[in-house]
This record gives C-alpha cells, structure tokens and sequence, in this order.
C-alpha cells in the first residue's frame, strides 16, 4: 500500500505511507509539508492511494 502527495506539475512531494499492511481503516494525516519537511504553498496538490493493482487519484486544496 502507497499513499503519495503530487504537486499539478506531477512531482512527488511526499511519501506518507509505502509498505505492507493488514487490511482495515487507516488515517494519514498531511500537514503541508514536503519530504524535507519544507512548508508548502497554497494550492492544488493530488494524492495517489496504490495497492499494487488499484490506484485511486484525488484533488486537494492546500490552504492555511
């Protein structure tokens, strides 16, 4: 399972989970930050949810 935040040009930003899990619910938690732990601007962002076999894309709206 990877769950991945993109910036509109399609850069990776940050990996917030990547690994093996069991099934069930998981919370992730984004907090505008990139992978060097660096604030981001205000924007649109994507979020990329994988299993290996499925992917799911979403928008979302980073503001203040």
């Amino acid at each position: 399972m990877s769950l991945c935040v993109y910036n509109t040009a399609g850069q990776l930003v940050k990996v917030l989970a990547d690994g093996r899990t069991k099934p069930g619910s998981y919370t992730s938690v984004w907090n505008g930050t990139d992978a060097k732990g660096r604030r981001l601007a205000n924007g649109v962002y994507f979020y990329a949810l994988g299993n290996g076999t499925k992917r799911i894309n979403r928008k979302v709206i980073l503001t203040e």
